[in-house]
């Protein structure tokens, strides 16, 4: 099967899949020699569940100013095509969403 540029933007279950010769992506992804101590509290569920809640603790609690410099120090290590998008987003553009219930 041939698909035309033209025709694939028409159809509804169409989905475009890049090459990953041309585009950035998860495959260009490369793991550095030493692992981000981020990576390491991720490994286990509890260490990424306590390090969300602390985040979300900041965050309840209005500080926003805080809960942005420890996500900023936490991706700096990073610099993959994600990372240099939530580096690039200003706080000004972030809008949460859902119900926060206090934690006891």
């Amino acid at each position: 099967m041939n698909a035309h540029r033209g025709i694939e933007a028409q159809h509804p279950h169409f989905v475009h899949i890049p090459d990953p010769k041309q585009v950035e992506g998860v495959r260009a992804y490369r793991e550095p020699d030493e692992p981000h101590p981020l990576q390491i509290t991720f490994i286990e569920e509890a260490g990424e569940r306590a390090w969300v809640e602390e985040i979300r603790e900041l965050l309840s609690a209005g500080q926003t100013l805080e809960a942005g410099a420890r996500l900023g120090a936490e991706l700096a290590g990073f610099d993959g095509a994600l990372a240099r998008l939530c580096k690039a987003t200003l706080a000004a553009e972030v809008v949460l969403e859902g119900r926060w219930t206090a934690r006891v």
